[in-house]
């Protein structure tokens, strides 16, 4: 007999401008005033890429475009499931930041400001744990 392993499939925007990466703090527990990328859940039926259009979006008003697939984490437990978590690079954003009901704060962070953030764990992976020389972005 099979088990089943489901994963929970979630994707992350890496917006940056004037050499700095857009943050926000989630409002939500189970990781409540950690530092994270914006994204979110992918819903069923919702391409990859509209996921991540949507959730930017909901949570900083901005509208995104010309996108590219920058990395995948797999994370072993996130409110008692286990998610895949991918990173799209942003190359393209439209309009203004708005602070959201889903991040209670949104900032921008130089490469070197980030390793003293409380950070999502994917967050941490993505960027610091998983870069070879920051300032190479």
């Amino acid at each position: 007999m099979y088990r089943f392993y489901t994963v929970l499939p979630v994707v992350l925007a890496l917006i940056e401008k004037d050499r700095r990466v857009l943050l926000g703090k989630r409002a939500r527990r189970p990781y409540h005033y950690k530092w994270d990328l914006p994204g979110g859940r992918v819903n069923p039926r919702e391409f990859l890429e509209d996921a991540i259009k949507r959730e930017v979006r909901e949570e900083t008003d901005l509208k995104i475009s010309n996108l590219s697939l920058d990395g995948v984490y797999h994370y072993p437990g996130n409110e008692g499931r286990p998610a895949i978590f991918l990173l799209y690079r942003v190359q393209s954003l439209h309009g203004q930041v708005k602070q959201t009901i889903e991040l209670s704060e949104l900032n921008w962070f130089s490469r070197k400001d980030l390793i003293n953030l409380d950070l999502t764990p994917w967050s941490r992976h993505f960027l610091i744990e998983n870069v070879k020389n920051p300032e190479s972005h």
